[in-house]
């Protein structure tokens, strides 16, 4: 699972508090290239329940260590958007571009082994 840091402006991290010190986005990626996004404001067992988060797809170029990842937006009536994401090395981050450019980050979240495993059911 991969929770949202911030984004890159002119090279500068610039940390995210999206409106409410607490409130984080997260990234939950599953096999088959089902991925499921979240928010919070206290990461629990329950949140990881992919039934009650929006279900997305992705899909994974290991020659390029990229993940294309299609998420529904409201914006202008409802569209599909493709984002792009870069695998660190070592997979403990998620550095999101758009056109070419690296914008967003995300970190690495370990989940407490003893939290249930929800499986996708989509």
């Amino acid at each position: 699972m991969y929770k949202y840091i911030g984004y890159y402006d002119n090279n500068i991290l610039i940390k995210d508090t999206l409106d409410n010190r607490n409130w984080k986005i997260y990234h939950k990626f599953c096999p088959k290239g089902r991925v499921y996004g979240f928010g919070t404001d206290k990461l629990e067992e329950k949140n990881l329940n992919p039934n009650l988060a929006s279900p997305s797809y992705y899909v994974y170029d290991k020659k390029k260590n990229e993940i294309k990842y299609e998420v529904f937006t409201n914006g202008n009536g409802g569209q599909f958007v493709i984002l792009s994401y870069k695998l660190s090395k070592n997979g403990d981050s998620l550095t999101g571009s758009v056109k070419e450019k690296y914008k967003s980050l995300y970190i690495k979240e370990i989940i407490p082994n003893s939290w249930k495993n929800y499986k996708p059911n989509w």
